[in-house]
């Protein structure tokens, strides 16, 4: 059971992976979800244990950890700065939860971090250096932010590390969710740093607060001789 928790991708249902069953159990039934149009919609929705309860057979550890893909790494942007919080490193994370067919589903990473740790529980990370997505070395330098949803977690680093370094430059920030009221993810930072100046503007987007739904691409195009650049 631990392996199935921390070692092994249980929830992704891939064609390959329908393959592997396949040829595993020897079962018709599943070798017919192998072509593309079938396999489409049978997995819309669905995951690996959509498969093992439609088509059920008696399986061994060894030849269900046969099928199952190592558990990839979850990459979340670093949403804090070292200057502002020394020894510290926030993410924003947000609990990815679903339902289809009947099942009530989660994602693997945001819901372990979010339901299964606790305060002083530890959790195994890496770090994945981006070193084109950065602050320009000149602080005097006008930056633009476009975030939508939990996208917006290195914008608030990076206000965070200008505002220690005493950058100058403006800063404008472009931030879209669904609703104002639940989502506007960091909002009483966002103003407290547009009261002192370490944020020059921010233009948001809540696409489900009014009849007609608005996005972050739409706030663009109403601004956009001001964020084109110069020819």
């Amino acid at each position: 059971m631990q392996k199935l928790r921390q070692t092994y991708d249980v929830t992704t249902l891939s064609r390959p992976l329908v393959e592997a069953y396949a040829k595993l159990t020897g079962r018709a039934d599943v070798a017919k979800l192998k072509e593309q149009e079938a396999f489409a919609k049978f997995a819309a929705g669905r995951q690996l244990i959509d498969l093992l309860q439609a088509f059920p057979e008696k399986l061994s550890a060894d030849q269900l950890f046969g099928l199952l893909r190592p558990l990839p790494g979850r990459l979340y942007s670093v949403a804090s700065s070292q200057k502002a919080h020394p020894g510290e490193t926030h993410l924003l994370v947000g609990a990815v939860r679903w339902d289809s067919y009947g099942k009530a589903r989660k994602g693997v990473a945001s819901t372990h971090l979010g339901d299964r740790r606790r305060i002083g529980d530890t959790a195994k990370i890496y770090v994945n250096p981006n070193r084109h997505f950065r602050l320009p070395l000149d602080g005097a330098r006008p930056i633009i932010m476009i975030g939508a949803g939990m996208g917006v977690a290195p914008y608030r680093a990076f206000v965070e590390e200008r505002f220690e370094t005493g950058a100058k430059g403006p800063s404008w920030l472009f931030f879209g969710e669904r609703n104002y009221t639940f989502d506007f993810l960091y909002q009483l930072e966002w103003q407290d740093y547009l009261s002192i100046g370490a944020l020059t503007r921010i233009d948001v987007a809540f696409s489900r607060n009014q009849p007609e739904k608005i996005y972050v691409q739409q706030r663009l195009q109403e601004v956009r001789s001001l964020v084109e650049p110069v020819r």
